[in-house]
């Protein structure tokens, strides 16, 4: 009878504690476990949304549901509205296998008044972009890009430069594929 007690207790713990630290069991049928991003967002607003794959992550300024034609297609993007996308570029980095250690800040944040160069969105002549690539590894450039669907207004280039400074890049410093 004890030692059902406490291995009941037992199984809550380990049950509990892999929650606390997302770890935990996928079903069978779940498929691999995902790897962790190498790039995320640490301050988005309230409105904002955003999605992560293992190389790429995109914040928009709206409720975004997802389409075929994807967020610019949609014709959401109007008015005041502003996307962030950040993507890993490199063979050896962007591999789901590179293992990340934690993240940090950019070592040379991205400024919206220092842009690297200044374009508009394919296909939105009235849409303004700025672009920045900053190194985060020996072979890993991260490829930063700030949409806005007009000439952006003060108050939402300020949102968008909190956005930016909140971004992440995993720590690869001392793996063996970067």
């Amino acid at each position: 009878m004890r030692t059902t007690t406490w291995l009941r207790r037992a199984v809550a713990a380990v049950l509990l504690l892999s929650t606390l630290v997302g770890v935990g069991c996928a079903p069978a049928d779940a498929g691999p476990i995902p790897p962790r991003p190498l790039v995320q967002f640490t301050v988005l607003p309230a409105d904002w949304t955003h999605s992560l794959d293992a190389d790429d992550c995109t914040a928009l300024s709206w409720r975004y549901r997802p389409s075929p034609t994807g967020w610019a297609g949609t014709g959401a993007f109007v008015g005041d509205r502003a996307a962030i996308s950040a993507t890993v570029i490199g063979n050896s980095c962007a591999s789901p296998a590179t293992p990340v250690r934690g993240y940090r800040t950019l070592r040379r944040p991205a400024q919206l008044g220092h842009p690297d160069a200044i374009g508009m969105l394919e296909g939105s002549p009235a849409s303004v972009q700025y672009r920045f690539t900053r190194t985060i590894a020996e072979g890993c450039t991260l490829d930063l890009r700030v949409s806005f669907a007009q000439p952006p207004s003060r108050r939402s280039r300020l949102v968008a430069q909190r956005v930016l400074d909140g971004i992440r890049v995993g720590d690869l410093r001392g793996t063996s594929s970067c």
